[in-house]
């Protein structure tokens, strides 16, 4: 989906990351995800179709909010632009702050979703 050289150069031009490591995740839902860290900080940048960008804005919405209700939720981290979504190549990435715990995965992601959606709602 995005080059690993691309990706570090929009991390740093988007973020202001200097020389970010990044490492392919492999687990994103419906997105391509990688572990991104200088120094001891940490973060995940997820990449998605073009086509699904108002869905990971969206996402990142309500994540954001969670986040500010006290949840780690892997809220956004805005660009030096103040921009959740940045592009590359026309694929949107975000950066996602990171949320140490056990990776969601089956069907008690889903249910955690939902019951977090209606929460929300």
């Amino acid at each position: 989906m995005i080059a690993e050289q691309r990706l570090r150069w929009c991390l740093a031009d988007a973020w202001g990351l200097a020389d970010p490591k990044v490492q392919p995740h492999h687990g994103g839902m419906n997105s391509a995800t990688w572990f991104v860290s200088v120094g001891d900080e940490r973060w995940v940048a997820k990449a998605v179709a073009p086509g699904s960008r108002q869905s990971l804005v969206a996402g990142l919405t309500v994540a954001s909010h969670v986040a500010a209700a006290g949840v780690p939720a892997g809220a956004p981290v805005t660009t030096m632009q103040g921009e959740t979504v940045a592009d590359v190549d026309g694929i949107p990435l975000a950066l996602l702050r990171w949320v140490d715990g056990k990776e969601l995965s089956g069907r008690r992601s889903r249910l955690l979703w939902w019951r977090t959606k209606l929460l929300i709602l």
